[in-house]
């Protein structure tokens, strides 16, 4: 599990995991979450479950921080991350 903080303009690159599934709660600010392409509306309170394989990213549209935590099953590891 891990605070994350995206600032305002700013955002993940589109990657994806083999092997990790992953669940980001939005605590504070909003943006963009794309999953497989989709784009979809996030913001404080929204939580999102991203399985393997789906490739995704989240933009921070707003003009405040956007705060998640981020829980990943089995552990976050590098080498299971692709930059797509």
């Amino acid at each position: 599990m891990a605070e994350i903080i995206i600032k305002a303009g700013q955002g993940t690159s589109v990657h994806h995991h083999d092997e990790i599934e992953e669940i980001y709660h939005i605590v504070q600010g909003g943006g963009v979450m794309r999953l497989d392409g989709h784009p979809q509306q996030v913001g404080s309170g929204d939580t999102i479950i991203i399985l393997p394989g789906t490739r995704h990213e989240l933009q921070n549209t707003g003009r405040d921080d956007l705060l998640m935590i981020v829980i990943c099953a089995p552990p976050f590891s590098v080498e299971d991350t692709f930059r797509d």
